[in-house]
């Protein structure tokens, strides 16, 4: 749960999705070819914790919906533990002041996982 409108939610995860670095603090630079459109990559320089080494993981938008707050890309470059990443994130308002994200898929040791 986010503490923030559909629309500011939006505005740093869909309309900033280049910008990554400057709110997730395992990011510590992110760089987009472009500005968030389907096909486009953001590459982020991850900062090393515990036994996962500093690294680059790239992800490219597979489908971007400003009009839907809705969009979702692939990732490579994880950790080897990863076998698979792609993550659909959307979002609904669920009272007045919150964003209830949305996450439709990703796999982690060969599992489905969704934000658990």
């Amino acid at each position: 749960m986010v503490n923030a409108t559909a629309g500011d939610a939006w505005v740093v995860v869909g309309e900033r999705f280049g910008e990554i670095g400057e709110w997730a603090s395992a990011i510590t630079e992110s760089v987009m070819d472009g500005p968030p459109a389907v096909g486009h990559v953001r590459t982020c320089r991850v900062a090393g914790f515990g036994p996962i080494a500093a690294g680059v993981i790239k992800e490219r938008l597979t489908q971007f919906d400003p009009e839907a707050k809705s969009l979702s890309y692939e990732a490579a470059g994880l950790p080897w533990f990863i076998t698979r990443s792609g993550t659909a994130a959307g979002g609904q308002p669920r009272r007045s002041r919150r964003w209830q994200p949305r996450c439709q898929r990703g796999e982690f040791a060969g599992r489905d996982r969704c934000g658990q």
